[in-house]
């Protein structure tokens, strides 16, 4: 009898987790993604997979030279300065979560004649498409692209300046994508839920 109360017992607790389960078939599914972020600010002197991600973001994005040796030193905190100048943000060198979220969101460099790079050409691709560009689609910022930069800039009310800063390269017209990254501490989970 002992047995088979425990066995009732037993069953009882497993049936919710059972019944829990979303049939496969017929019903409507939807496809939720929660995403959790542990980040934290990072500084000078800071190591780290997290610096490392942080460094490799920055020279993805063309702002960071240096080694990628997950360390935090000076070229990394002039790095994490040029992101927060460029973005009008105090520029501090302390890569705190407002600045990450730039860095691994769609964060661009500025650009300016001189500048080269895959973010050139797919300012040149984008300006070719709106007709603003005829050169060739080299990632080097020549003249070509500072004519076309300047009457895109004259034609949308920002200033004509023929160089590409940050408010250009994100205005609506001109949406240029930018490397997506993986942002460090960030893990993605899935769930289905009956809809």
């Amino acid at each position: 009898m002992k047995r088979f109360l425990a066995l009732a017992l037993v069953f009882t607790l497993l049936l919710p987790s059972v019944l829990a389960e979303a049939p496969e078939g017929d019903l409507a599914e939807e496809e939720v993604v929660i995403v959790t972020s542990e980040g934290r600010a990072l500084q000078y002197k800071d190591r780290g997979e997290d610096v490392l991600s942080l460094q490799t973001r920055l020279k993805d994005l063309y702002y960071y030279t240096g080694p990628l040796s997950g360390q935090f030193m000076e070229l990394t905190q002039k790095a994490v300065r040029q992101v927060q100048e460029a973005y009008g943000l105090e520029a501090t060198g302390v890569a705190d979560l407002k600045t990450q979220d730039i860095i691994y969101g769609d964060a661009h460099r500025p650009l300016k004649r001189g500048s080269e790079g895959q973010d050139v050409a797919r300012m040149q691709t984008r300006l070719s498409e709106l007709g603003y560009y005829w050169g060739k689609i080299s990632g080097n910022y020549l003249d070509g692209s500072t004519a076309a930069i300047g009457n895109f800039q004259e034609d949308n009310r920002l200033e004509k300046t023929g160089k590409a800063d940050i408010a250009t390269l994100i205005h609506p017209a001109l949406p240029t994508p930018a490397p997506w990254p993986t942002a460090p501490g960030v893990t993605t989970s899935k769930w289905r839920r009956n809809a």
